[in-house]
């Protein structure tokens, strides 16, 4: 009963928003602004400076400063990003309705799998209203197949192909495989996809530094969560000797999948691990280390960590899996190894650390890499064309 009063409550607060006025206004939906920061900020300082009015509704809501001192309007809207409960899923569908209906945005752009349906979904009952979605990797549900994972993507693929049926919507994806994956389970016409190479890096702040002498450093950076790799990174850590391995990254309360503190004390206990905590600019630690791994079995986009690596020059060691293998070259930017082997992880470590002209080698052919493919300024642009032709279509 509780929980029905404060959604009736939620969505009095909600009409209560006075009407904008202003004719190009977007909203970012996207499920915490955290991710929103480190991801997609270039592209809404891109969309003010271009001349729309920018709003961001996140579900988890910790940096609500660090966005609205860039000129950005900010709503909070709650849902927890993990849940499937459908009572859940209308409600939240008619909090973000109504919310859209005070805004009146010409386009929505929503990131991540759950606020792409429930943002397009608002949008149906809607007029006018164009609509983009990244498709950010498929995430914790695709990355296993279990009897409860299987009927989760079940109805994720029906949802989304319910969606699809939306005039005027662009769907962008960061590897092929999920593009096919999802042109193949749903209606969705490749005319309307589009295929970018993550979210960019600015390669002006992230520029190649050469590697340095000093004794050489491993690094770990993402989310803690066990299908990034963690624990396969940890027991390279005992087989490997004459480098320093480092994780940074933080504990996502809000992924099942996660690692709390204690969890991690108890992995690294007697392993020649150093955890640094979460960096939030993480290039002095690119910087001062030799090789960057990510041995990750998540379902993945395009992970932001490795293109960071790829662009500051160092090698890279990920696995051959979906999103992860794009980042990559193999044998030329860094290595790809089978996932869920920490064996031939350490393998892989050991051989760069013991070559150290193909580690340097690596690294300046990761830039070159970096510099084809994941320019933010290029992504970024091509984001505002779709914009600008989704609306003026």
């Amino acid at each position: 009963m509780i929980k029905y009063l404060t959604f009736f409550t939620e969505l009095l607060s909600l009409l209560s928003i006075k009407e904008m006025t202003k004719d190009s206004k977007i909203v970012y939906f996207v499920n915490t602004d955290w991710f929103f920061l480190s991801h997609r900020l270039p592209l809404a300082i891109s969309a003010l400076e271009k001349g729309y009015e920018v709003h961001i509704v996140v579900n988890e809501l910790t940096k609500i400063k660090d966005l609205t001192s860039k000129g950005l309007i900010v709503h909070h809207l709650k849902s927890n990003r993990k849940s499937w409960n459908p009572i859940d899923f209308i409600f939240s569908t008619l909090r973000f309705l109504f919310l859209i209906k005070r805004i009146k945005p010409k386009l929505i752009h929503c990131i991540t799998i759950k606020p792409s349906i429930i943002g397009a979904m608002a949008s149906l009952i809607t007029a006018n209203i164009n609509v983009v979605i990244s498709i950010t990797g498929l995430g914790e549900v695709f990355s296993d197949n279990s009897a409860i994972n299987k009927f989760k993507q079940l109805i994720i693929v029906q949802l989304f192909n319910f969606v699809f049926h939306k005039k005027k919507l662009k769907v962008i994806f960061q590897n092929k495989d999920d593009k096919t994956f999802i042109l193949n389970k749903t209606q969705l016409k490749d005319r309307d996809t589009y295929l970018f190479k993550g979210s960019g890096v600015n390669l002006n702040d992230l520029k190649f530094k050469p590697l340095s002498n000093e004794f050489p450093k491993v690094l770990f950076a993402s989310r803690l969560i066990y299908s990034k790799g963690i624990k396969e990174f940890i027991e390279a850590s005992k087989i490997v000797k004459g480098c320093r391995f480092i994780i940074a990254g933080k504990f996502d309360r809000g992924n099942p999948n996660s690692l709390n503190k204690e969890d991690l004390e108890n992995l690294i206990d007697k392993y020649p691990i150093e955890y640094v905590g979460f960096q939030e600019d993480i290039r002095n630690l690119i910087y001062s280390s030799s090789i960057i791994v990510l041995p990750s079995y998540y379902r993945e986009g395009l992970p932001k960590i490795l293109i960071e690596a790829a662009a500051c020059g160092r090698p890279i060691i990920t696995t051959n899996n979906v999103g992860c293998k794009d980042a990559v070259i193999h044998k030329k930017t860094g290595f790809l190894i089978p996932i869920k082997d920490p064996l031939k992880l350490a393998e892989a470590i050991d051989y760069l650390i013991k070559n150290k002209k193909i580690l340097k080698d690596m690294g300046k052919e990761g830039r070159k890499f970096a510099v084809k493919n994941f320019d933010i300024e290029k992504i970024t642009s091509d984001h505002l064309k779709i914009y600008e032709d989704l609306i003026n279509e």
